[in-house]
This record gives structure tokens, sequence and C-alpha cells, in this order.
């Protein structure tokens, strides 16, 4: 749940008698977020879709219980409120949850976004953003030079944990979390750094960004870097 939207005893037009009715159901508050949605698009056509849904989450009223619930997720649409939220930082790489979203060869690959650092580019930064229910994590295909030391530093602006996984892993979260994991860096605080030594070949992996437990959001600033080691 998202957010909840006015849909009982809606007034209506009716096709009988040409006249007026009222109404109930998600089929009257559903558009009712797509209108918004629409509208806050069109005052302000420099974001990103990522960005709207955000702006109308964030935005909303919050109703009981407090805070974000089941029942009625952010809260209460407000589309004035929306329209004048201050736009949270691009998210790119989105969708980018999991390690088949940003595998060419993954089943959910649909993003087309290049990996954070190849054969050619040996270091990356950039900033993004995750929440804990809309947004869990954001993972990155990276490239480990051969004879090389993999450092990934995180600055987030609350706890932040980050996770560097081999290329066969299936996936960074679940049952198969920790498979084919390569190093974590977990400790409470804003900021992670994670140093892997690849002594082999060179070799695609995963950098895996998350809320650190207890932490619901943050946003972030991602740092990846290759440098040979002295002994090859």
């Amino acid at each position: 749940m998202d957010l909840a939207a006015p849909g009982d005893d809606i007034i209506v037009a009716s096709a009988l008698g040409n006249n007026w009715t009222t109404a109930s159901g998600t089929s009257f508050s559903s558009p009712m977020v797509a209108a918004a949605a629409a509208w806050v698009w069109t005052a302000r056509p420099e974001l990103t879709a990522g960005q709207v849904a955000d702006i109308l989450r964030r935005s909303a009223t919050d109703i009981a219980p407090a805070g974000r619930d089941q029942s009625s997720g952010f809260g209460m649409l407000n589309v004035a409120a929306a329209l004048a939220l201050p736009p949270p930082i691009r998210d790119p790489f989105e969708p980018n949850d999991d390690v088949d979203q940003v595998n060419p060869n993954g089943d959910r690959y649909v993003s087309n976004e290049p990996a954070l650092s190849t054969v050619t580019k040996r270091s990356a930064r950039i900033a993004g953003r995750i929440d804990r229910y809309e947004d869990p994590r954001d993972v990155f295909r990276v490239w480990l030079p051969a004879a090389s030391r993999f450092t990934a530093t995180l600055t987030a602006s609350s706890d932040g944990d980050l996770a560097l996984y081999s290329a066969t892993a299936r996936s960074v979260v679940g049952r198969f979390a920790t498979d084919g994991r390569l190093g974590i860096a977990g400790t409470k605080g804003t900021r992670e750094r994670l140093v892997y030594t690849n002594r082999g070949k060179g070799r695609w992996g995963y950098v895996a960004v998350q809320p650190g437990a207890g932490a619901l959001d943050a946003t972030y600033t991602l740092a990846v870097a290759s440098a040979a080691t002295k002994n090859r």
C-alpha cells in the first residue's frame, strides 16, 4: 500500500437518466492518484517517474495509525503538498533491487543501464536513495580487475549497509543472501568502507546498498575504485 485516496460516496456521472449518483470503491480512488501524478508531472516536467512517485508518497497527509502502515501506506493523497514538495534526488539505474535486474542475462533486466565500473572504467561515483518499503536496496554491477584491490565507500544520510557479491550470486536477499558474498560492511553509522582483493582473473561482481537495521530510508553517495596490488 502506497497511498490512500477518497473512494467512498464519490459523486459520479450516471448514464441512467443523464444524472449524477454516488459510488464507492478503489475504481474511484485509484484514478485520483493517477490524475495527481499527471498533474504533478505536467507542472514539474523535469522530474523522473521515480521522483513523481516518491513525491506523492512523501507529501501524503499521515492518517492513523501514525507513520506508514499497511492500511493507508504513507497517508492520504495531498495534491497541493505534492506540487510544492522539494524533489528528492534522482535515483538512476532503477529498477536495480536485485542481481537479475542489473545482469544483462537476468530475467528482469529492463533498465539497460551500463555497469557502474567496467574493464576500462576503474572508478565511479553515483548518488541514489533507498527506502525500506519502496526501494529496499540498490544493486550495481561492477568489474573486479585481476590482481587488484577493489574499494567501495558508502556515505549516507542515515545508517546504510554495503556488501559485495561475485557474479555467481543469485540474489542479495532472502535465503540466497550469503551465496557468493565476497564481503560485507554492515557496521552502525553513516559511512561504510569495503575492501576486497581479487587475487584471480578479472571478473564481474555486484555491490549492494541497503538501509541498516532500524533505518527507514537514506540518500547516499557510493564511490568504487580499483587499484593494482603491489604483488602481482
